[in-house]
C-alpha cells in the first residue's frame, strides 16, 4: 500500500493548517463539533470544498477512504481485498449502526479475476470430458480416448508452465490458451493411433512392423503438420500487442509439446501397456 485518503486525514491536515503548521497539531480534533467547524471553513474555497465533497458527502453520513496500491497483480490485491473484507466483516457487522463495503478498482478486478480462474477451470475440464466423449465412439473404446488425451493433457500443462516461467498473468484473453492448445493438439493422438490400429488389426502387420510404416508415413506428414502449424502462431510472437505475442507462443508452445509427446511418450506406453484397441 501507497498511502490512503480519506476525511479523517483530511481533517488532520485542515486542524495542523489552522494552528499555523504545528505539528503536534496532526491529529483529530477532540470533538466532531470541532470539525464540523472547521470543515465549514472551506464554503469560502470552492476547490477545496469540491476535494471535501470527493471523501464525505453534505450530510456527513457517506464516507469514501481510497487506498492506493504500489501493485496491480492479482496475487496482491486478492490479499489485500480479502483482508479488507475480512476487518469490515468484524469492525461492521451486518445489521450494525455503520455499514462499510468494498469498492473501486481494485475490488472489481479481484472479483472478475476470481470469476475467471474458477471458469477457466471449469472450462478446461469440460473440454477434457468433450474430447473423451467423442473420442470414445471413434475407436469405439473409452481406453482409446484415455490414450489421445494424454498429450492434449500435455499440451496444457506445458502452456500453463510457460506461462508461469514468463510471468504472464492469467486473464480474459489468456484464459482460453490452455483450451485452444489442447483443441489442437488433441489431431496428432487421433491420426497417429488410428493408423496403428488399421495397421496392426485390419492389414495384420506385426507391432515392429506396423511402426516402421506408421513412423514413415504418417508421422512424418504430421511433423512437418505440426512445425508449420508451430510457426504460423508463432510469428505472432512478433506482434507489437503483448496479447498476440502471448498467444502466438502459448499456442505454438503447446502444439509442440503435444507433437512430441505423441511421436515419443505415447508410442512407448503403447507398447508397454499393449491395449486391447490397438492389439486386440
Amino acid at each position: 500500500m501507497k498511502g490512503s485518503i480519506s476525511a479523517a486525514a483530511f481533517a488532520r491536515k485542515l486542524n495542523q493548517i489552522l494552528h499555523q503548521w504545528d505539528p503536534k497539531e496532526l491529529r483529530l480534533p477532540e470533538s466532531t463539533e470541532v470539525v464540523k467547524e472547521q470543515f465549514s471553513l472551506l464554503d469560502s474555497s470552492p476547490s477545496k470544498k469540491a476535494e471535501l465533497l470527493r471523501m464525505i458527502d453534505s450530510s456527513y453520513t457517506l464516507a469514501n477512504v481510497r487506498i492506493r496500491l504500489s501493485s496491480g497483480r492479482y496475487r496482491d490485491e486478492r490479499r489485500i481485498v480479502e483482508a479488507l473484507h475480512a476487518e469490515i466483516q468484524r469492525h461492521f457487522p451486518p445489521g450494525g449502526p455503520v455499514r462499510a463495503e468494498l469498492s473501486g478498482r481494485v475490488n472489481l478486478d479481484y472479483h472478475w479475476v476470481s470469476l475467471i480462474v474458477r471458469s477457466h477451470f471449469l472450462s478446461v475440464g469440460c473440454s477434457l470430458t468433450l474430447v473423451l466423449i467423442l473420442l470414445a465412439p471413434m475407436f469405439r473404446s473409452l481406453v482409446a480416448a484415455a490414450y489421445c488425451a494424454v498429450p492434449a493433457v500435455i499440451a496444457v500443462l506445458a502452456t500453463y508452465a510457460t506461462m508461469s516461467l514468463l510471468g504472464i498473468p492469467l486473464g480474459i484473453g489468456t484464459s482460453m490458451f490452455a483450451s485452444l492448445a489442447m483443441g489442437v493438439a488433441v489431431n496428432f493422438p487421433i491420426h497417429l493411433l488410428d493408423r496403428l490400429r488399421h495397421s496392426i488389426r485390419v492389414q495384420g502387420l506385426g507391432e515392429k512392423d506396423a511402426f516402421a510404416l506408421v513412423y514413415s508415413l504418417t508421422v512424418k506428414a504430421l511433423l512437418f503438420n505440426g512445425a508449420a502449424i508451430c510457426c504460423g502462431f508463432a510469428v505472432l510472437c512478433l506482434s507489437d500487442l503483448p496479447i498476440l505475442r502471448h498467444f502466438g507462443l502459448m499456442i505454438a508452445t503447446g502444439i509442440g509439446a503435444a507433437c512430441l509427446t505423441s511421436f515419443t511418450l505415447l508410442p512407448a506406453v503403447v507398447v508397454w501397456l499393449r491395449p486391447k484397441f490397438l492389439y486386440g
